[in-house]
């Protein structure tokens, strides 16, 4: 059975660990000697399965809202949200903060993306390279959600600002009602504990700038450090601090005991154990995952389509016995059918319109149900829009003239778009649906969208264009 290990990257490169452990079995630096060891390391370890806790500063931390939208619709939303914050990076995670209780409601989304792909992209190469599987991708902060629920003394309606140490540095997490707002990462000196008052007092006043917590209302600064520590830490502040005995916590979770105040190895424990922790997206990473779940699912599969078979081998051979009496009666009862219809054909009544008649009837149903399929238009309208984020749909109307002995569908959208720039910006988009549908497009101007008197600057331009669908496009 393949075994398990936990790379830790940090800027001082990568580590692997073994769950239970309290120091890491190897290390890789980050430089080109280190990721050539690390490509003979996973070359030496072709049955492991491997999952990365990046532990880096460069990450970036967005609470975006949606409209409540569903299904497509609102996975395209969010992708153009991500592909928006995380531009120059391809590893993003999101996490759901619920809905609001506006009119309408809106969705709170938490977007985090790596902003230097460059730190991770040598190690990923390497793993992609050796076909390594790896289950998941996970960042320090998502990870210490699960340390939330069994920390002693705190509260579950006030802010939390929890500082802990590790490899990487000293890092500052805000969390609200138990969800993952922010966190920052900076570099230990010689005495962390020194500057992690002044990196709280740094961290809250980011979060009063950016209104994740405001002044008047408290929070909870919690400090995760060794019992020898706490009083070096309270010393340096005059704020009331609520340092949590790492040793003691470790216990209560079951992890093995840490070595000073570092928190890692606990947080390593934590992963190894917890499931559906927001994990970060890297398609190519995960494809050996798949190929090798898809090969268990095959393996079961193909044992119970033995038993299956077999078991069907067995009921076959216990109704051989039954079989020539069985096709004696069948024969019987198909005769006993046939005569049945014959007679049903001679009584059944005339039809009372011609068979021209019903048969023309029907080409013409068949035409207007062709015509009428109008998913393929709508999906490629929909994409288009996709590329054109400043102009807002409206209205959509349909329609089909059930009398016309070749039915065309009309297609009909009005728009609302900014007004600098709205002809051209028109021009661009119909050329854009007149590609994309292959149907004739025209534009109706009309007159611009009334706004209120402080959104004068953003004044809005709606259109109206028709889309006339040849009977040949269908």
């Amino acid at each position: 059975m393949a075994d398990r290990r936990i790379l830790h990257l940090s800027p001082a490169g990568l580590a692997a660990w073994a769950p239970g452990t309290s120091a890491a079995e190897t290390t890789f630096p980050a430089d080109p000697e280190g990721h050539a060891r690390f490509a003979g390391y996973l070359a030496a370890h072709t049955r492991t399965r491997f999952t990365i806790l990046i532990d880096l500063p460069d990450e970036i931390f967005s609470v975006e809202t949606l409209p409540p939208l569903r299904g497509r619709d609102r996975e395209r939303l969010l992708a153009r949200r991500q592909e928006r914050i995380g531009a120059t990076s391809p590893y993003l995670t999101s996490l759901s903060l619920g809905r609001t209780l506006g009119s309408p409601p809106e969705e709170r989304i938490l977007f985090a993306a790596l902003t230097r792909p460059e730190n991770l992209d040598p190690w990923f190469e390497a793993l992609i390279q050796a076909g390594a599987i790896v289950s998941g991708i996970h960042s320090i902060p998502f990870v210490s959600t699960a340390l939330l629920a069994h920390l002693p003394g705190t509260t579950s309606t006030a802010p939390q600002l929890l500082a802990s140490l590790g490899p990487a540095g000293l890092r500052v997490s805000c969390y609200v009602a138990g969800q993952l707002r922010f966190s920052r990462l900076t570099p230990a000196g010689a005495d962390p504990w020194a500057t992690c008052a002044q990196e709280l007092q740094r961290t809250r006043q980011y979060l009063y700038a950016q209104r994740t917590l405001t002044r008047d209302t408290p929070h909870q600064p919690l400090v995760l450090a060794d019992p020898d520590h706490h009083a070096g830490i309270r010393a340096t502040t005059s704020d009331s601090i609520d340092c949590i005995d790492l040793t003691a916590l470790a216990r209560t979770c079951g992890a093995p005991p840490p070595v000073g105040s570092d928190s890692l190895p606990l947080l390593i424990h934590l992963l190894a154990r917890s499931r559906r922790l927001p994990a970060i997206d890297a398609p190519a990473l995960g494809r050996a995952h798949r190929i090798l779940r898809a090969s268990h699912v095959a393996i079961l599969g193909t044992a119970l389509a033995i038993g299956a078979g077999i078991a069907l081998s067995a009921a076959d051979y216990a109704t051989s016995l039954e079989r020539d009496t069985e096709n004696t009666q069948l024969r019987a009862h198909i005769a006993d059918a046939q005569r049945r219809v014959e007679h049903l054909r001679a009584t059944m009544p005339v039809a009372p319109h011609p068979p021209a008649d019903i048969h023309a009837a029907h080409a013409q149903a068949i035409r207007l149900h062709a015509a009428a399929n109008i998913e393929g238009p709508l999906q490629a309208i929909s994409q288009v829009f996709d590329h054109f984020s400043q102009i807002d749909l409206e209205r959509l109307e349909w329609a089909l003239a059930p009398t016309d002995p070749d039915p065309a569908l009309t297609i009909r959208l009005q728009v609302t778009l900014p007004v600098p720039g709205a002809n051209s910006r028109a021009e661009a988009f119909a050329l854009a649906l007149r590609t994309a549908t292959q149907a004739a497009v025209s534009i109706e101007p009309s007159a611009p969208t009334p706004q209120g008197p402080t959104e004068a600057t953003s004044a809005r331009q709606r259109i109206a264009l028709r889309f006339d669908f040849p009977q040949s496009a269908r």
